[in-house]
Protein backbone atom coordinates (compact mmCIF):
# COMPACT_ATOMS: atom_id res chain seq x y z
CA UNK A 1 0.00 0.00 0.00
CA UNK A 2 2.89 2.36 0.73
CA UNK A 3 4.03 2.38 -2.91
CA UNK A 4 0.48 3.06 -4.08
CA UNK A 5 0.06 5.86 -1.56
CA UNK A 6 3.38 7.41 -2.61
CA UNK A 7 2.32 7.35 -6.26
CA UNK A 8 -1.11 8.78 -5.49
CA UNK A 9 0.26 11.52 -3.28
CA UNK A 10 2.77 12.46 -5.96
CA UNK A 11 0.00 12.75 -8.55
CA UNK A 12 -2.20 14.81 -6.24
CA UNK A 13 0.79 16.96 -5.27
CA UNK A 14 1.50 17.68 -8.92
CA UNK A 15 -2.14 18.63 -9.46
CA UNK A 16 -1.97 21.00 -6.50
CA UNK A 17 1.24 22.57 -7.77
CA UNK A 18 -0.58 23.34 -11.02
CA UNK A 19 -2.69 25.80 -9.02
CA UNK A 20 -6.36 24.74 -9.04
CA UNK A 21 -9.07 27.02 -7.73
CA UNK A 22 -8.90 27.06 -3.92
CA UNK A 23 -11.60 25.06 -2.15
CA UNK A 24 -14.03 24.26 -0.85
CA UNK A 25 -16.01 23.60 -4.02
CA UNK A 26 -19.69 22.90 -4.48
CA UNK A 27 -22.23 22.42 -7.22
CA UNK A 28 -24.80 25.16 -7.80
CA UNK A 29 -27.83 24.79 -10.04
CA UNK A 30 -30.01 27.68 -11.20
CA UNK A 31 -33.23 26.18 -12.49
CA UNK A 32 -34.66 29.57 -13.31
CA UNK A 33 -31.84 30.31 -15.76
CA UNK A 34 -31.26 26.66 -16.67
CA UNK A 35 -27.61 26.62 -15.66
CA UNK A 36 -25.41 24.44 -13.49
CA UNK A 37 -21.83 25.01 -12.41
CA UNK A 38 -19.18 24.31 -9.80
CA UNK A 39 -18.04 27.22 -7.67
CA UNK A 40 -15.17 27.73 -5.24
CA UNK A 41 -12.33 30.16 -4.68
CA UNK A 42 -11.76 33.00 -2.25
CA UNK A 43 -13.94 34.55 -0.92
CA UNK A 44 -15.74 31.24 -0.50
CA UNK A 45 -17.72 30.15 -3.57
CA UNK A 46 -17.02 33.51 -5.23
CA UNK A 47 -15.44 32.09 -8.39
CA UNK A 48 -16.83 29.74 -10.98
CA UNK A 49 -14.70 26.62 -11.32
CA UNK A 50 -16.55 25.06 -14.24
CA UNK A 51 -19.77 25.56 -16.15
CA UNK A 52 -21.06 24.42 -19.53
CA UNK A 53 -21.80 25.95 -22.91
CA UNK A 54 -23.43 24.58 -26.01
CA UNK A 55 -21.03 22.97 -28.45
CA UNK A 56 -22.45 22.01 -31.79
CA UNK A 57 -26.06 21.01 -32.32
CA UNK A 58 -26.36 18.26 -29.73
CA UNK A 59 -23.59 18.65 -27.19
CA UNK A 60 -22.09 20.91 -24.59
CA UNK A 61 -18.50 21.62 -23.55
CA UNK A 62 -17.20 22.55 -20.11
CA UNK A 63 -15.84 26.02 -19.57
CA UNK A 64 -13.02 26.70 -17.13
CA UNK A 65 -11.90 29.90 -15.51
CA UNK A 66 -8.88 31.65 -16.98
CA UNK A 67 -8.62 33.85 -13.87
CA UNK A 68 -7.98 31.32 -11.10
CA UNK A 69 -5.56 33.70 -9.38
CA UNK A 70 -5.61 37.47 -9.13
CA UNK A 71 -8.43 39.96 -8.95
CA UNK A 72 -10.25 38.97 -12.13
CA UNK A 73 -13.39 36.89 -11.77
CA UNK A 74 -15.02 34.26 -13.93
CA UNK A 75 -13.23 34.69 -17.23
CA UNK A 76 -14.85 31.52 -18.49
CA UNK A 77 -13.57 29.92 -21.69
CA UNK A 78 -14.84 26.84 -23.47
CA UNK A 79 -12.25 24.06 -23.49
CA UNK A 80 -12.68 23.49 -27.21
CA UNK A 81 -11.57 27.08 -27.84
CA UNK A 82 -8.32 26.76 -25.90
CA UNK A 83 -6.03 24.46 -27.84
CA UNK A 84 -3.26 25.12 -25.32
CA UNK A 85 -5.39 23.30 -22.72
CA UNK A 86 -5.67 20.22 -24.98
CA UNK A 87 -2.80 17.71 -25.23
CA UNK A 88 -2.62 14.21 -26.69
CA UNK A 89 -2.36 11.21 -24.44
CA UNK A 90 1.00 9.48 -24.26
CA UNK A 91 1.46 7.02 -27.15
CA UNK A 92 -1.93 8.03 -28.56
CA UNK A 93 -0.86 11.13 -30.42
CA UNK A 94 -2.36 9.74 -33.63
CA UNK A 95 -5.81 9.83 -31.96
CA UNK A 96 -5.54 13.39 -30.67
CA UNK A 97 -8.26 14.67 -33.02
CA UNK A 98 -10.89 12.56 -31.26
CA UNK A 99 -9.31 11.56 -27.88
CA UNK A 100 -7.12 14.00 -25.99
CA UNK A 101 -6.47 15.21 -22.47
CA UNK A 102 -7.25 18.55 -20.77
CA UNK A 103 -4.52 20.33 -18.82
CA UNK A 104 -6.43 23.13 -17.10
CA UNK A 105 -5.51 22.95 -13.36
CA UNK A 106 -9.12 22.47 -12.24
CA UNK A 107 -9.65 19.73 -14.79
CA UNK A 108 -6.48 17.98 -13.62
CA UNK A 109 -7.55 18.26 -10.00
CA UNK A 110 -10.89 16.60 -10.75
CA UNK A 111 -9.17 13.70 -12.48
CA UNK A 112 -6.44 13.13 -9.91
CA UNK A 113 -8.90 13.07 -6.98
CA UNK A 114 -10.64 9.99 -8.29
CA UNK A 115 -12.64 7.91 -5.77
CA UNK A 116 -10.37 4.85 -5.61
CA UNK A 117 -7.33 7.02 -5.00
CA UNK A 118 -9.01 9.06 -2.28
CA UNK A 119 -10.36 5.88 -0.66
CA UNK A 120 -6.82 4.48 -0.54
CA UNK A 121 -5.48 7.67 1.02
CA UNK A 122 -8.32 7.79 3.54
CA UNK A 123 -7.71 4.15 4.47
CA UNK A 124 -4.03 4.87 5.02
CA UNK A 125 -4.97 7.96 7.02
CA UNK A 126 -7.25 5.83 9.20
CA UNK A 127 -4.46 3.31 9.72
CA UNK A 128 -1.98 6.02 10.71
CA UNK A 129 -4.57 7.63 12.98
CA UNK A 130 -5.12 4.29 14.74
CA UNK A 131 -1.35 3.84 15.15
CA UNK A 132 -1.07 7.37 16.54
CA UNK A 133 -3.90 6.75 19.02
CA UNK A 134 -2.31 3.48 20.07
CA UNK A 135 1.03 5.20 20.66
CA UNK A 136 -0.68 7.96 22.61
CA UNK A 137 -2.40 5.35 24.79
CA UNK A 138 0.90 3.55 25.30
CA UNK A 139 2.52 6.85 26.23
CA UNK A 140 -0.19 7.48 28.81
CA UNK A 141 0.33 4.00 30.28
CA UNK A 142 4.11 4.39 30.32
CA UNK A 143 3.79 7.81 31.93
CA UNK A 144 1.54 6.36 34.63
CA UNK A 145 4.01 3.53 35.19
CA UNK A 146 6.86 6.03 35.42
CA UNK A 147 4.91 8.04 37.99
CA UNK A 148 4.30 4.89 40.03
CA UNK A 149 7.99 4.00 39.83
CA UNK A 150 8.90 7.52 40.87
CA UNK A 151 6.55 7.26 43.86
CA UNK A 152 8.02 3.88 44.81
CA UNK A 153 11.52 5.36 44.56
CA UNK A 154 10.55 8.19 46.90
CA UNK A 155 9.20 5.67 49.40
CA UNK A 156 12.36 3.56 49.12
CA UNK A 157 14.53 6.61 49.67
CA UNK A 158 12.47 7.57 52.72
CA UNK A 159 12.77 4.01 54.07
CA UNK A 160 16.51 4.07 53.42
CA UNK A 161 16.87 7.34 55.33
CA UNK A 162 14.76 5.93 58.19
CA UNK A 163 16.87 2.78 58.37
CA UNK A 164 20.09 4.82 58.20
CA UNK A 165 18.90 6.96 61.11
CA UNK A 166 17.93 3.84 63.04
CA UNK A 167 21.34 2.27 62.42
CA UNK A 168 23.05 5.44 63.63
CA UNK A 169 20.91 5.47 66.78
CA UNK A 170 21.64 1.80 67.44
CA UNK A 171 25.34 2.39 66.82
CA UNK A 172 25.35 5.14 69.42
CA UNK A 173 23.52 2.86 71.86
CA UNK A 174 25.94 0.02 71.27
CA UNK A 175 28.90 2.40 71.71
CA UNK A 176 27.45 3.63 74.99
CA UNK A 177 26.89 0.05 76.17
CA UNK A 178 30.45 -0.87 75.26
CA UNK A 179 31.80 2.11 77.14
CA UNK A 180 29.70 1.16 80.19
CA UNK A 181 30.64 -2.51 80.06
CA UNK A 182 34.32 -1.67 79.59
CA UNK A 183 34.23 0.08 82.94
CA UNK A 184 32.76 -3.02 84.60
CA UNK A 185 34.84 -5.59 82.70
CA UNK A 186 38.03 -3.97 81.33
CA UNK A 187 38.85 -7.10 79.32
CA UNK A 188 35.61 -6.82 77.26
CA UNK A 189 36.50 -7.24 73.55
CA UNK A 190 36.08 -4.17 71.36
CA UNK A 191 33.77 -6.00 68.96
CA UNK A 192 30.82 -8.31 69.48
CA UNK A 193 32.33 -11.10 67.40
CA UNK A 194 33.50 -14.65 68.05
CA UNK A 195 35.92 -13.35 70.68
CA UNK A 196 33.00 -11.78 72.50
CA UNK A 197 31.23 -15.11 72.59
CA UNK A 198 34.36 -16.79 73.99
CA UNK A 199 34.75 -14.05 76.57
CA UNK A 200 31.11 -14.46 77.67
CA UNK A 201 31.53 -18.23 77.99
CA UNK A 202 34.79 -17.86 79.95
CA UNK A 203 33.28 -15.30 82.28
CA UNK A 204 30.30 -17.58 82.95
CA UNK A 205 32.55 -20.53 83.77
CA UNK A 206 34.68 -18.47 86.04
CA UNK A 207 31.59 -17.32 87.85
Amino acid sequence: MTDDITTDLAAIGAALEAGPTPGPWRWEINRAHKSVHIVGGRPTFDKTVMDFERWGMFGAAPRFNEAIAGNQYNVMTRVSDRTDWIVPFDRREHHSDWCADITHPDARWMVECRPARMALILADHARLTAERDSLRSELVNQTAAAEMARGALVLCQAERDRLAAEVQALSRTVAAMRAFMSGVHPDLPSKFDAAAIEWAARTANEG
